[in-house]
């Protein structure tokens, strides 16, 4: 399994990632407060596949909550899901869930690969979907260079 998977690694990225969080990367009246994550999924998310070149964008719902972005690839004919804003209020309490959808008889017995069947992926967000509908990817490019700011200045990750 990919270096990106183990909770150390992921660990350090949120921390990193939550410096580089405000009001600027938020999706506009969807929170903004510094190191929270409300308001901060598709730029996170396009942060995450961007910079680590695997899976896709997705919005979708979780619960009750609608209209929300995260990463999700397919290993092994697998589809797995990392979301790294998680603990927004209305989903959870988890700052970070990775794991997939539903079952797969070849990790099922493994509790290593959790299952997470309330994430539900409605399509792909493309550049031009987040551009029109989100106003994100001015707040994208944005955070993207806040982090790598904080990673030069720190030498984290």
């Amino acid at each position: 399994m990919n270096i990106l998977f183990h909770r150390e690694v992921l660990k350090q990225l949120r921390d990193v990632i939550e410096q580089a969080w405000n009001e600027e990367t938020a999706h506009p009246g969807k929170g903004g407060d510094k190191g929270r994550p409300e308001g901060q999924c598709y730029v996170t998310s396009r942060l995450l596949a961007d910079v680590y070149k695997i899976g896709r964008v997705v919005i979708g719902s979780v619960g009750k909550f609608k209209n929300h972005c995260w990463l999700e690839m397919e290993i092994d004919d697998v589809k797995f899901f990392l979301d790294m804003t998680a603990d927004q209020a209305g989903i959870g309490k988890e700052p970070i869930v990775w794991g997939m959808y539903e079952p797969h008889p070849k990790y099922i017995d493994n509790p290593k690969y959790r299952v997470y069947p309330d994430y539900k992926p409605k399509r792909e967000v493309e550049d031009e979907d987040a551009k029109r509908f989100f106003a994100a990817f001015d707040r994208y490019l944005l955070l993207k260079k806040r982090v790598a700011a904080i990673v030069a200045q720190s030498g984290a990750i």
